[in-house]
């Protein structure tokens, strides 16, 4: 087992940016090799923020046996993690279709913003992530598939597939590995498509890693368990090298799903888009951000906690 609170010294200055329950937390260590997970983080061990949501600060080390884009065999990261039980009173709210997909200057939001607008509008959201982003900033950029409240946003792009995190009209979350354009779509909520490719694609495939990148990013990636009863929100900070937070490669991003529950996970936009944010005393603050970011930058599409 290891030690919890190893490495506090490089986050000190990171803790004054955030709320009092979040810096009461204890951070979980977790060490990731090349064929081993260890840690003494478990859900038992949680904080519980609401019934059915919990929540985990983790300190995570990988190791590799290749050289990672930084230059370095190992990585330290600075992560959260965050569990829903779909069965609990708690479900998702996207952002909604006519907002989403339109760029940085026409339509994107801050993390922190759309969880402070759904709370200012009645709605009790407890969490928001950043899902997908493209718009008029990235030039080059695909659209993905996008469907919110029923209403379908945009199609996946002809000849494409998309993974995607979906939440049925039962409540039933789930991730499909490739979803493509003229496929029925009418039975989901919320559909939420990652980066289009030519075969699609989960990063986590029935509990099996499926990505051999090893460059390190920002993160931000869901998964779901077997079950398809939790859904597990992650984040990881990156591109702060020689402070706290390295970035992770897709494969130990699914690992450490993996390790904490997911049977299937999906990354969704990293980099500077990786945000976390929570509702706390009527404001909403951002845990995970990513430099040069470190702001939080808008996104097209974020994706939140709520009480039903």
């Amino acid at each position: 087992m290891l030690i919890a609170g190893a490495g506090l010294a490089r986050q000190e200055a990171y803790a004054s940016s955030t709320a009092p329950f979040y810096n009461s937390l204890p951070r979980f260590e977790v060490n990731i090799d090349s064929s081993n997970i260890q840690t003494n983080a478990s859900w038992e061990n949680a904080h519980t923020v609401i019934d059915g949501v919990k929540m985990m600060r983790l300190d995570i080390k990988t190791y590799s046996t290749t050289p990672y884009t930084s230059t370095n065999l190992s990585a330290k990261n600075y992560a959260d993690i965050v569990e829903v039980d779909t069965t609990k009173n708690v479900s998702f709210l996207a952002t909604k279709a006519s907002d989403g997909h339109k760029g940085e200057d026409s339509g994107a939001i801050r993390t922190r913003d759309f969880l402070t607008n759904l709370n200012n509008s009645g709605i009790k959201a407890i969490f928001a992530i950043n899902s997908f982003n493209f718009g008029s900033r990235w030039k080059d950029s695909t659209p993905s598939l996008f469907v919110s409240e029923g209403t379908l946003g945009t199609k996946c792009p002809a000849e494409k597939k998309c993974p995607t995190f979906v939440v049925k009209k039962d409540g039933t979350p789930g991730l499909i590995s490739a979803i493509k354009d003229g496929d029925d779509l009418s039975s989901f909520d919320i559909a939420i498509g990652s980066f289009p490719s030519s075969d699609g694609g989960l990063i986590l495939n029935n509990a099996v890693p499926r990505s051999n990148s090893n460059e390190l990013h920002p993160r931000t990636a869901i998964g779901v368990s077997q079950d398809g009863k939790k859904v597990y929100l992650f984040t990881v900070s990156g591109r702060k090298y020689d402070k706290y937070s390295d970035g992770m490669d897709l494969r130990d991003v699914a690992r450490t799903l993996h390790a904490f529950g997911a049977h299937n996970a999906i990354n969704m936009d990293g980099g500077g888009s990786t945000t976390m944010a929570w509702w706390e005393h009527g404001k909403a603050t951002e845990s995970t951000v990513s430099e040069p970011n470190v702001d939080g930058r808008p996104n097209a599409v974020n994706l939140a906690v709520v009480r039903k």
